[in-house]
């Protein structure tokens, strides 16, 4: 009898745990579906985003986004040659989060405001300094894919389907003269709305972690794109190499 009952309750455990690794670092086994763990409201802790580009007169520019919590980070190095420039930029985080519900939809919103410096040459202008107020949302559905053998698992990457997206930005400009004195200037503020179709403008990530109230989101950046211009009816192709990758870490609200 007690054997038949042990059997009985070993069955029942594996009726709620129905849910195993799929990620790199999942938790072994979850008493919720993966798509249960994926909705839900959730912060974003650190977004880094790097990015190397090679031109075809052989220009490499490196750009590296690091935030973490409410302030981070931009850097871009150019190197041509033997010469290497490097630029920081400042970044603080305003509003940054995702959204994901059972039925399929999702959201997001990302808000910054972004400064830095450049120097003005020093014969009429000393410094320029730069602040960027930018927003953007987007919205659509979402899901998982399937697996490809040897490269991933069921469910471990998610396509968003961005059905729509809203952004703004607007430029500051503050100007020290070499005189000591100074102005403020700012620009218009530019935005768009865009609307697609459905599979018109995805996004894939593989879904690194994705347990209890914390989540972990890489994209692979390898690639590369080609502009063409034609002049007196000679064409130019201009291609990129790129390669890079992002990492987003989200905790549940």
């Amino acid at each position: 009898m007690k054997n038949v009952l042990f059997a009985m309750i070993g069955m029942g455990m594996l009726a709620v745990t129905p849910s195993c690794k799929k990620g790199e670092n999942d938790p072994f086994l979850s008493l919720s579906s993966r798509k249960a763990r994926m909705a839900g409201e959730y912060e974003i802790d650190s977004w880094v985003t790097y990015t190397k580009e090679t031109d075809p007169d052989g220009v490499v520019t490196e750009e590296t986004t690091d935030l973490s919590g409410a302030s981070g980070t931009q850097i871009t190095k150019t190197t041509d040659g033997g010469s290497t420039v490097t630029s920081t930029k400042n970044i603080v985080v305003d509003q940054a989060m995702f959204s994901f519900t059972k039925d399929g939809t999702w959201e997001s919103e990302f808000n910054t405001t972004t400064t830095w410096t450049e120097e003005g040459g020093g014969w009429l202008v000393d410094e320029y300094h730069y602040t960027v107020v930018e927003t953007m949302t987007e919205s659509g559905t979402w899901s998982f894919l399937g697996g490809q053998p040897e490269d991933y698992k069921n469910k471990e990457r998610v396509m968003l389907n961005v059905l729509e997206s809203e952004s703004t930005s607007q430029t500051t400009t503050e100007t020290d003269f070499t005189d000591g004195s100074s102005s403020t200037e700012t620009g218009d503020l530019y935005g768009y709305e865009e609307t697609n179709a459905s599979g018109e403008y995805t996004m894939v990530y593989m879904i690194d972690m994705l347990k209890g109230k914390e989540m972990v989101l890489k994209q692979d950046l390898t690639g590369e794109y080609s502009n063409s211009t034609t002049s007196g009816g000679v064409t130019n192709t201009f291609t990129v190499m790129q390669s890079g990758e992002v990492e987003i870490q989200l905790t549940e609200e």
